[in-house]
Order: C-alpha cells, then structure tokens, then sequence
C-alpha cells in the first residue's frame, strides 16, 4: 500500500508541475470548484493563481502531506485525491482535490473548506 501512495504522490508532483498535463475543466459530468485567486497564499500574502495554485499542490505531495484517496460520484466510481492543509489560524483549511486520469492530472477542486 505504500509504494501505490509513494507512486500517486510522485504522480501528483510531476504531473501539478507539467504545464501540458494539468488541466481544469467544469462540465456537468465532472463538476469543478476551482477558485485559487480566492484564497489568501500567507507565504505571498495575497491570494493564488493558478500557477502558484499548481506548484503548491506539488509542493504538499514531495513534502509527504497527507493525500485521501476517495471515490468521486462524478464521474460515479473514478479515483480522486484531497488534501486539506490549513493556512491561517483564522481561515477555514485550504481544500484541494485533484483527479489522475491519462496521464493528466486534473484539479477538481481548490478552495476555502466549507466544512
């Protein structure tokens, strides 16, 4: 069990740093909320782009934050990965979720948590 997390960790790093293999897409199969330039970066002290957005969700899989494999119900039964790290004492924890699928990696979500 833990080479496949080691594996979807590396996976996640090289693929979040990859311009060509990253992507966002909402549709009504495959919903997304994508919003990093609303949420605070406390290294910058303004919010994220999608870049930094990308590099930093990198940055938490080589440095062995937890990632939760999970089964989305859309599309019903794929594989997505979630992370939550908080960033400030006062802000709800930063939530990222992320899909692997072709050799792309697909950003589902990148938020404020709302739980």
């Amino acid at each position: 069990m833990a080479d496949q997390c080691d594996d979807v960790r590396r996976q996640i790093a090289l693929l979040a740093r990859r311009k060509d293999a990253r992507f966002i897409s909402w549709s009504r199969e495959m919903p997304c909320v994508w919003k990093p330039t609303t949420v605070m970066n406390p290294a910058v002290g303004f919010c994220f782009t999608d870049i930094s957005a990308w590099a930093y969700i990198a940055e938490l899989a080589e440095c062995g934050h937890p990632i939760e494999e999970i089964e989305l119900d859309q599309p019903a039964g794929e594989k997505g990965y979630v992370m939550t790290k908080q960033l400030e004492a006062n802000l709800p924890d930063l939530y990222v979720k992320v899909q692997l699928k072709g050799g792309k990696i697909i950003g589902r979500s990148f938020h404020y948590s709302t739980k």
